[in-house]
C-alpha cells in the first residue's frame, strides 16, 4: 500500500514538473484538446450535483414548506383562534344572566 502511493505522489509529481515547468505550452494544448471531451464538461460541471440536488431534494422541500405553513398559518392558527374566542362569545351570551336581565332570553313583549 505504501509502494503504491509513493509511486502515485511521484506520478503526480513529475506530471506537474512536466507540464508546468519543463513545457507550459503542453498545458494550453492539453485543456484546448480535453474541453470539448464529455468527461471535462462532466467535471467541470461538478457532476451537475447542484442542479439535480436543488430539483430533486431543495425545491421539494420548499414546496412542502410553502403548504405546511399555509396549513399552520389558517386551519391550525384558526382552530386556536376558534378555540379562544369560544369562551368569550359564550360569555357574551351569558352575561346577561349574570346581572339579571332574564327577559332578554326569554323575549317577552
Amino acid at each position: 500500500m505504501a509502494f503504491t502511493s509513493s509511486v502515485a505522489a511521484i506520478a503526480g509529481i513529475a506530471a506537474a514538473w512536466l507540464l508546468y515547468v519543463r513545457s507550459p505550452g503542453l498545458l494550453a494544448v492539453l485543456t484546448g484538446a480535453m474541453r470539448a471531451a464529455f468527461l471535462y464538461q462532466l467535471s467541470y460541471g461538478k457532476l451537475f450535483f447542484d442542479p439535480i440536488y436543488y430539483v430533486t431534494i431543495v425545491w421539494p422541500l420548499k414546496v412542502l414548506a410553502y403548504v405546511l405553513r399555509f396549513f399552520d398559518n389558517f386551519v391550525v392558527d384558526g382552530c386556536v383562534n376558534l378555540l379562544g374566542w369560544l369562551p368569550r362569545l359564550l360569555g357574551a351570551m351569558l352575561r346577561p344572566l349574570q346581572i339579571g336581565l332574564v327577559a332578554v332570553f326569554m323575549r317577552w313583549p
